[in-house]
């Protein structure tokens, strides 16, 4: 996993509880590097996974809420860099269904190394897309609050659903509606 999402939940941790809550949670994850992460690093999920379940029990919420609030604070990040070329699509639904294609061939031609998810389209019109969500880290939690925060900034508000539909590999499907 990219070291920037590693370093960009140390900064949301610090900016919204707290440096102290940041160094419990690292303290408690036994993190193999004592949480020193480079953004340009690749490190192994289950150093994510260690420092989410930390935070979770820090805090009493649950992991897949934890991971939609953070995906909703890392689109707001990507905006910052990017917001530009994210305005280009013209529409939330357009700039999701783009991720694929645009945003993910980007970021491997990047970092060759780096494990994506997939997402393919299954239905698209003006209002509605649905797109099939294939990880075996089930971060779709984190997806989702990446999507509800694209709706936003479009000024689009979206209803996301999501539904498991396969679990090897993991599936799952968004339904994406404009509202």
């Amino acid at each position: 996993m990219r070291g920037v999402i590693f370093t960009e939940m140390i900064e949301f941790v610090e900016e919204a509880l707290g440096y102290e809550v940041a160094d419990k949670m690292i303290e408690k994850a036994h993190l193999d590097n004592g949480g020193a992460f480079s953004q340009g690093g690749n490190y192994p999920f289950d150093q994510m996974v260690k420092m989410l379940t930390a935070l979770s029990e820090i805090t009493g919420k649950p992991p897949h809420e934890l991971l939609f609030i953070f995906g909703e604070h890392l689109f707001s990040i990507l905006v910052k860099l990017y917001g530009k070329d994210i305005k280009k699509a013209g529409s939330a639904l357009d700039f999701i269904d783009s991720v694929e294609e645009y945003v993910h061939v980007e970021v491997k031609k990047l970092y060759p190394d780096a494990d994506l998810p997939k997402f393919t389209t299954e239905e698209k019109d003006e209002n509605h897309l649905v797109l099939i969500y294939e990880s075996n880290k089930k971060l779709e939690s984190f997806a989702k609050g990446l999507i509800t925060a694209c709706g936003n900034f479009f000024n689009e508000p979206l209803n996301v659903n999501d539904e498991i539909i396969n679990e090897t590999p993991h599936r799952v499907r968004f339904t994406i509606t404009r509202v």
